[in-house]
């Protein structure tokens, strides 16, 4: 696949998190936002201060609101 071709399919699934997000279906919002990371190619967290960074920002608060609710 082309990098346009990755960017068109993230910006559609993020899409699609909103709306999984508005409804309350976490557990398929919480698989979707994983799919978006690999595309992403987020990072792994591997010493305690990168965890601590990323739990700082607003997609993990997102997605701990998410699994609350789960």
């Amino acid at each position: 696949m082309d990098n346009e071709t990755i960017l068109a399919a993230t910006a559609l699934a993020r899409e699609a998190l909103a709306l999984l997000d508005s409804v309350g279906a976490s557990t398929s919002a919480c698989f979707l936002q994983q799919a978006i990371d690999v595309m992403t190619d987020a990072p792994i967290p591997t010493t305690i201060e990168e965890v601590e960074a990323a739990f700082a920002t607003p997609e993990c608060a997102a997605l701990l609101e998410r699994l609350e609710r789960y």
